[in-house]
């Protein structure tokens, strides 16, 4: 499963991340101006239809700014695509820990691995996975190229989310995320965000202590 969502997130990560929201017509619009109501009994099963689906949304979480001028702290909540997630640790130096975890465990590629706990609570419909979902991250320094760099840690962690079962609606998960990185991320001042593989996402940013 480990080797499957890491190709699946280079793959999205390849496309770039972009915050802008594609414009898409109405259907309404789409189809015309000629287009009319039916009736009075097609307006009533619409507005049913609409009754019954906000009836079964949940309470969106307030989307708190998050940005690196103005990071969330830990134990603030944000929401990211489908998920309510709240940062709740951080090890800036984690590899001896990781290469601990497990015996097929290599070291990290760049210099060090990075690990970032969650507790994501899922309120989107159907089930889904917060590890193929959500991403951590680290910047370099303000005002500096973003830099996915958790995409090449393949190593297996300490209370790893890959291990979580899927969400229901409702659910909460909780484990940690790997970023393999250079010395100099860490070493400075640097950012640390979470995000989604959906590339229109923004990324949230957390203050590390």
């Amino acid at each position: 499963m480990r080797v499957v969502a890491v190709v699946s997130l280079v793959l999205v990560l390849a496309t770039g991340c972009s915050l802008s929201l594609p414009w898409t017509e109405t259907e309404t619009e789409a189809a015309g101006p000629d287009v009319e109501a039916s009736g009075p009994r097609d307006v009533a099963v619409e507005q049913e239809l609409t009754d019954e689906q906000t009836a079964e949304d949940p309470p969106a979480v307030p989307e708190a700014d998050g940005s690196p001028d103005d990071p969330l702290a830990f134990g603030e909540t944000a929401l990211i695509a489908d998920w309510e997630v709240t940062v709740t640790g951080f090890d800036v130096d984690a590899t001896d820990a990781v290469l601990a975890e497990d015996e097929t465990n290599e070291p990290p590629s760049l210099d060090r691995y990075v690990l970032v706990w969650v507790n994501a609570t899922y309120r989107g419909t159907g089930e889904r996975s917060a590890y193929l979902d959500l991403i951590a991250g680290v910047v370099e320094e303000e005002g500096a190229p973003m830099a996915f760099t958790d995409v090449g840690c393949t190593a297996l962690t300490p209370n790893d989310l890959v291990g979580e079962p899927d969400a229901a609606a409702g659910e909460t998960v909780s484990g940690s995320l790997c970023i393999d990185t250079y010395p100099s991320v860490v070493e400075g001042g640097f950012g640390l965000f979470l995000t989604s593989t959906d590339p229109e996402d923004r990324p949230v940013f957390w203050a590390v202590p």
